[in-house]
């Protein structure tokens, strides 16, 4: 029996490892997962084993991720046929309780599923708790989530924006993500006048890669210190940053090293001095972060963080403790981050140190996996 069905739009994408973590960890072998498409082999960052069923193929995705966005029963005949797909694989798989990535994804859909006796649970990571809710086209249909049994987010300003659509509060839980703590910090040798930094995600707007480059380039100006970055992602805005590296003169001090698997990304992170990623709202789309992943996975990997007033950010970085954080689109802030941690070795190890120390309090993944099975009303025993 599999009492928990994942609800995603895509199986495979390296930018949702997340995703993967609730697949494949929080009931292992007592998972089914539903999908739009499934990404190509070639394409594909990861896979699941369990029971998988995908409503189209990928030369059709356009129309089906347009079909679990607004997943109701006016839809048409072919659409029924999937609605039909989804209910008859959740009776194949014993499923009871079925978790969505994304507010987009079903929310009409909720009041028929729990008429089936199934509990709905919904996860807001990013776009749909900042971008989505200036539509009032999506800010009608996610009212339907006061209909779902739990709603979780990453940060407290998310669960305050969803409270003013009318979901009761006491059903969105801040859930502010988990990742692998080691049992020890890393530590790593003191050395002062030189900084290995490194950056993971996506090269979109909302992490700015642009103003990180910028920062660089002062920081080296100013400090007179060493200063590297590695780059861990790809995207839209890898020509830019590319382009400007050149343009600011440290080409030679950035490494684009595009998507990596997460065991590499892991090891650019132990190879660091520091992380760095600037967050931010984008000023195109008005996208916004929850809180990166990757924020918490340094701190994890004992790396103090240079980051931005964001999100929820904020909830994480310990400001002066863990790191540092600047207003977002701050050049200079940021260089003056990246010169102090340059600078001083010592700093490094206790922002580091003390880092480490609350993601192993609050973030690690036994811990996150807690907080969403008790509020979906499971056990990790459950079969």
């Amino acid at each position: 029996m599999h009492p928990l069905c994942v609800l995603t739009k895509v199986v495979g994408s390296v930018s949702e490892t997340f995703i993967e973590d609730h697949a494949k960890r929080l009931l292992p072998g007592r998972t089914a997962l539903a999908a739009a498409v499934a990404l190509p082999e070639s394409r594909r960052a990861w896979w699941f084993d369990g029971p998988l069923l995908v409503l189209r193929d990928r030369r059709r995705w356009v129309r089906a991720l347009v079909h679990l966005l607004t997943l109701s029963r006016s839809v048409g005949l072919t659409e029924r046929r999937h609605l039909a797909r989804l209910e008859a694989f959740w009776r194949a798989q014993g499923c009871s309780h079925v978790l969505s990535e994304y507010l987009d994804v079903g929310p009409t859909y909720i009041r028929h599923a729990k008429q089936l006796g199934l509990r709905w649970c919904s996860f807001g990571h990013g776009y749909d708790v900042s971008r989505s809710l200036r539509s009032a086209f999506w800010r009608r249909l996610f009212r339907e989530h006061r209909f779902a049994d739990a709603i979780f987010v990453r940060s407290s300003i998310a669960r305050r924006r969803l409270a003013e659509l009318g979901i009761a509060q006491q059903r969105i839980h801040v859930t502010p993500g988990g990742v692998a703590v080691p049992a020890e910090p890393l530590v790593r040798p003191s050395e002062g006048g030189r900084l290995k930094l490194v950056t993971v995600g996506r090269l979109v707007g909302k992490k700015d890669i642009l103003t990180t480059i910028r920062a660089l380039s002062l920081a080296q100006a100013e400090s007179g210190c060493e200063i590297l970055l590695t780059v861990v992602g790809d995207g839209p805005d890898a020509s830019r940053a590319r382009a400007l590296a050149t343009a600011e003169g440290v080409e030679g001090s950035v490494r684009f090293l595009g998507s990596l698997p997460r065991d590499r990304v892991q090891e650019e992170l132990r190879s660091a001095d520091a992380f760095v990623l600037h967050s931010r709202t984008d000023p195109r789309t008005g996208d916004e972060e929850g809180l990166p992943t990757a924020i918490l996975e340094a701190m994890a990997s004992a790396l103090p963080v240079v980051s931005t007033r964001h999100a929820g950010i904020p909830e994480a970085v310990a400001e002066g403790e863990t790191g540092f954080l600047t207003e977002e689109g701050d050049v200079v802030g940021t260089a003056r981050a990246i010169s102090a941690l340059a600078g001083d070795a010592d700093l490094r190890r206790r922002m580091g140190l003390a880092g480490y120390e609350k993601a192993r309090a609050e973030f690690t993944w036994e811990r996150e996996r807690e907080r969403i099975l008790t509020a979906m009303g499971l056990s990790a025993q459950d079969d």
